[in-house]
């Protein structure tokens, strides 16, 4: 699976000075994005689809509008002063089951605007839908082929604004420039596509960094080291760390993305299964800008 996210623990005894890359790829179970459509009633789950289409187009003789919503966890990340650029990656969906029309089509130049208010990935509608702002926000030209990628788009100004204001940034909004005028459209893969080389990807480059922008905070765990042989799950005990929907990453010493996933509603049990001996690091982020942190050895 190629995805990876790329971590600098400065907390955790590490010193690190240079230009760094930290790409965030999610997938179908740490991914939040969702589509949103005129037509849709509060009832439809857009957040359950491969695709993040944008389109204008017509259904009974009425203008459809639909737009794209994602949000990218930013917890955990350097300071914005050190960031040098970030860049978007989309790619286009070959296997759309939702829209009629084969691949990108139209005047279909977009949007990339930042969503300034809390959205649901899975309760979000239309008629809900999260406000945006203009500003700083990226316009893409029309598209060249029908089956595009939208690579390296450079979102810099737009995340530095997420960084510097995480209570009131959350994510990003996708949509036609033109949202009047009918039949342009964008067929995007989402973070729950079956091919995960085709899920939304964020790549950040920061310089100089010293320190991470979250609260760390020491996370008990047992067994530590673990004997792969005998046991191939740690525990935590850490009766804070017991929040529905706490998210947790292995990373390995160079800074990979392992494991990630939700930890479970009763015994917080992480499993091992798959990794190699050696030393990693058990990260969960728990409430507003809180991460617990841990020291794993694997024999």
């Amino acid at each position: 699976m190629a995805r990876a996210i790329f971590f600098l623990f400065c907390f955790a005894g590490l010193n690190l000075l240079g230009a760094q890359t930290f790409v965030i790829k999610p997938d179908s179970e740490s991914g939040k994005d969702a589509e949103i459509w005129s037509y849709q009633t509060a009832t439809t789950d857009g957040g359950v689809r491969e695709s993040s289409n944008v389109f204008t187009w017509t259904m009974g003789g009425s203008l459809a509008v639909k737009r794209s919503l994602m949000e990218f966890n930013l917890a955990a990340l350097p300071s914005v002063e050190n960031l040098i650029e970030a860049r978007l990656n989309l790619y286009y969906n070959p296997i759309d089951r939702y829209e009629s029309v084969d691949g990108h089509s139209g005047e279909n130049s977009i949007y990339i605007e930042r969503i300034i208010s809390e959205w649901e990935e899975h309760e979000v509608y239309w008629g809900n839908q999260p406000g945006t702002t203009p500003e700083n926000r990226v316009a893409l030209p029309t598209s060249q082929t029908s089956y595009q990628d939208y690579i390296n788009v450079n979102v810099t100004a737009l995340v530095k604004d997420m960084l510097n204001d995480l209570e009131d940034s959350h994510g990003f909004m996708i949509r036609m420039q033109d949202e009047f005028n009918p039949y342009s459209m964008c067929i995007l893969a989402s973070s729950d596509h079956p091919n995960p080389e085709l899920h939304p990807s964020l790549v950040l480059t920061f310089d100089e960094v010293q320190q991470v922008s979250a609260e760390k905070l020491d996370l008990i765990i047992y067994p530590n080291p673990v004997f792969k042989e005998t046991n191939e799950n740690i525990y935590i005990p850490n009766a804070m760390t017991r929040k529905q929907n706490s998210k947790y990453r292995i990373i390995g010493e160079s800074g990979q993305l392992m494991k990630e996933g939700i930890l479970p509603s009763q015994g917080n049990a992480v499993s091992l299964s798959g990794l190699d001996s050696g030393l990693y690091f058990l990260v969960v982020e728990y409430g507003e800008k809180k991460v617990y942190v841990a020291k794993v050895l694997v024999l």
